[in-house]
């Protein structure tokens, strides 16, 4: 192929998209198995993304305790507790089977999870300080021994340090401050990949015969009603659902309903997970003062189920007792200061420097969007239907994470990472690189460029913005068949009158952070899609899938994977009825 195709070119055997935790344990076993290795990061390698964020790790391991705990209580509590039956069983079979191992494997690389006087790893107690949201204590944390705190703790930035530190010292290659546009696939086969090298302004062709997409969730479409980092726009799912693979209950996400209504500046951010994480009970409050939880759920009150909570706070707005913001409010005036900062130190200082005082102040919360839980369809390998295509950790149909199992983030990413990069490696051994159409190739950076080649036209983030706010007012925690339909006609217009007139002022020199918005415009648009029209297919209420006009679980009909995949005529959506191998409905935890 002509080098004039992209401004660089680099031959590998397997490219890893993503640099979090999934991307890098990836790239390690791929090249543990003899493959070359190529790795590209959207963001700063080691210092963005999600990955960074978790403060515990869940999984049965040498700390657990046998009398009360097991592989198989585990898998029993993901399928019915935690997906309520809307999972692939294998591979939760495999994700119970497989955590303590990959977290274990995490020491011998040099991460020391905190321990007890006696030397053994210690087990955080979730089930205490998360009731209805912790099944069984068995997570795990790194960073908090010496202090007094039950949380933040470091375990994300320790795993994504001590990943790092293993890519090293394999001495993997790779390219931050990059997005991926396109993979390239001839005959369903992965042929290669088109990436943008915003820092430097060029175009990066990758030929390779395996690709391991490992970009995390697509939570930033619903921005700024979402704690993700911004570079979890939905790419991967995008460039899946292009490749022609099939993407499975885009429709699902998580969501944390105690978030910053305001200011702007921390939406995204939450006050606290739940109100014991205070170390006392903060109520929670509607604008008449009311602790309204007590109507909701008497018993149970503010430890009432997150859903349950966040649902409430919306009741509440819509019936005009919520704040000016829409939310409800957070009371912290009968706990001590001390209490608190001791409790969550992190989370008291961004209280403090957003200048509220717990002593006086009640702060406005809401809920937000944490991660989400459909993805790209893989097998117990990890490859999809298309050949050479595999993906792993948040942007995948495996496990992902969820909150009522709680912490199974870092867990997920670690063992589908290696299984990914094992298979990819095995696959690209065996199987010839195909050369991509070059004709294909020539029009893709074409229209990658467009943006970056226009005089004048819309900025890529006035799109963007558009986009977010459409996904939250009208695909965001509750939805009807009007407001989606709402929603799809915003995108249409979007894709047909704003797209293909985005211009970026920045035309030369280096650090073109447009165009990475520009070609994250078009990702989203995708995604936004499978997640629209998915949701308009499931007509019912389960989990944190919400829809007013469907407002219950319909097990008779809905026990089925909602899938999304690309035809010559558009988007098509299916359903198909889910497999129970090994845990049938009906059955008690």
């Amino acid at each position: 192929m002509s080098q004039a195709t992209a401004d660089r070119i680099v031959e590998t055997d397997v490219l890893v998209i993503g640099g979090g935790i999934a991307g890098p344990r990836a790239a390690i076993d791929a090249k543990r198995h003899g493959a070359r290795v190529f790795m590209i990061v959207k963001g700063i390698y080691g210092s963005s993304g999600c990955s960074l964020s978790p403060s515990t790790a869940n999984s049965t391991g040498p700390w657990t305790d046998l009398k009360k705990d097991s592989v198989d209580r585990q898998f029993r509590n993901i399928v019915i507790d935690s997906r309520q039956f809307m999972c692939d069983q294998e591979l939760a079979k495999i994700q119970a089977q497989e955590g303590g191992e990959r977290l274990v494997e995490l020491e011998r690389w040099g991460m020391v999870w905190d321990r007890d006087a006696q030397g053994k790893i210690s087990i955080f107690p979730s089930g205490k300080l998360f009731p209805g949201m912790a099944v069984i204590d068995r997570w795990i944390t790194f960073g908090r021994n010496g202090t007094h705190a039950v949380g933040p703790f470091w375990t994300g930035h320790g795993t994504v340090d001590i990943l790092r530190d293993q890519v090293n010292r394999e001495e993997i290659p790779f390219i931050d401050e990059t997005i991926v546009s396109d993979v390239f696939v001839t005959d369903n086969a992965v042929t290669g990949a088109l990436a943008y090298d915003y820092f430097n302004c060029k175009t990066l062709l990758i030929k390779c015969s395996a690709v391991v997409i490992a970009s995390g969730d697509y939570a930033q479409v619903y921005y700024p009603h979402t704690m993700v980092s911004g570079e979890n726009s939905g790419d991967g799912f995008a460039l899946a659902y292009e490749a022609g693979t099939q993407l499975a209950n885009m429709e699902m996400f998580e969501y944390i309903h105690l978030h910053f209504a305001y200011p702007d500046s921390a939406r995204g951010k939450a006050v606290l997970e739940t109100p014991s994480e205070s170390g006392g009970m903060a109520y929670i409050r509607n604008s008449v003062g009311d602790r309204f939880m007590e109507r909701y759920n008497p018993k149970a009150k503010e430890l009432s189920p997150m859903a349950d909570v966040a649902l409430a706070i919306l009741q509440e707005a819509k019936e005009g007792r919520g704040g000016p913001h829409g939310g409800a409010f957070l009371d912290f005036r009968h706990i001590p200061p001390s209490v608190v900062k001791r409790s969550v130190p992190g989370r008291f200082e961004v209280i403090e420097k957003l200048g509220f005082d717990i002593r006086k102040d009640l702060i406005e919360v809401y809920p937000a969007v944490h991660t989400t839980s459909g993805g790209i369809r893989i097998n117990p390998e990890c490859h999809t239907r298309v050949r050479g295509l595999f993906a792993a950790g948040q942007v995948a149909f495996a496990i992902g994470d969820s909150m009522v199992e709680g912490a199974t983030g870092i867990v997920d990413a670690l063992i589908w990472g290696k299984r990914a990069g094992e298979f990819a490696a095995a696959y690209s051994r065996s199987n010839k690189r195909l050369e991509s159409n070059l004709a294909d190739v020539q029009e893709k950076v074409r229209l990658m460029k467009v943006p970056l080649e226009a005089k004048s036209g819309i900025p890529p983030i006035k799109v963007m913005r558009r986009l977010q706010r459409a996904m939250w007012d009208g695909a965001g925690i509750v939805k009807s068949e009007q407001s989606l339909r709402k929603t799809l006609e915003v995108l249409e217009d979007i894709r047909k009158s704003m797209v293909d007139q985005m211009s970026t002022k920045t035309k030369t020199g280096i650090f073109n952070h447009e165009m990475r918005e520009a070609i994250e415009v078009r990702h989203m648009l995708t995604t936004s899609e499978a997640i629209v029209r998915s949701s308009l297919t499931r007509k019912e209420s389960r989990n944190r899938f919400h829809r007013s006009d469907y407002p219950r679980q319909d097990d008779e009909h809905w026990l089925r994977f909602v899938i999304a995949e690309k035809t010559r005529e558009g988007m098509k959506i299916t359903t198909e009825p889910i497999e129970f191998p090994y845990i049938k409905p009906g059955v008690s935890p």
